[in-house]
């Protein structure tokens, strides 16, 4: 799982290391030296360099603080993450390359996702299936392309015409 806001997920007293290696250290046999190792190595994956592991979330901007959630969800080799509100409360360029990692990580990793968001254009960046929730139902869900080029219920109608496109 990726959280919504890393402020709130990130423990600010630990170091960045300590953060990511916790599911490991909880869910895979690893030496000590291991799972340093691992955490330098999801901390690649995410763009960020290994020195990292000895910073405090609080040290790093919302955009690396993301990539520290993104980390910590794929140290222990998901085959599955549900990201909450990844591009929440980031600028266009940031959101931009947290989005173009995401589509990096399920490329290279054939990682599935489940992203649950208000963003649209998030959505139409990333999901190849999607369903529109309204009062907490599916009012209605298919593929993204045909969602965004065709909606059928008038809620969907509604979302999309307030949609405000970023290119």
């Amino acid at each position: 799982m990726v959280f919504q806001e890393p402020y709130v997920s990130l423990n600010p007293r630990w170091r960045v290391g300590d953060i990511v290696g916790e599911p490991i250290k909880m869910l895979e046999n690893m030496s000590a030296k291991e799972r340093l190792l691992r955490i330098h190595e999801v901390l690649d994956l995410v763009g960020l360099p290994s020195h990292y592991a000895n910073l405090y979330a609080s040290q790093l901007s919302a955009g690396e603080q993301k990539r520290i959630g993104v980390a910590r969800a794929l140290s222990v080799d998901p085959e599955f993450i549900i990201f909450d509100e990844p591009t929440t409360a980031l600028d266009i360029k940031v959101r931009a390359n947290l989005i173009n990692l995401i589509l990096q990580l399920q490329a290279d990793m054939g990682l599935t996702a489940v992203f649950i968001t208000h963003d649209l254009n998030s959505v139409r960046a990333l999901a190849h299936r999607v369903a529109v929730m309204h009062q907490g139902r599916i009012v209605e869900e298919g593929m993204t392309a045909d969602i965004f080029e065709s909606p059928v219920q008038e809620y969907t109608k509604t979302l999309l015409a307030a949609e405000l496109v970023i290119e």
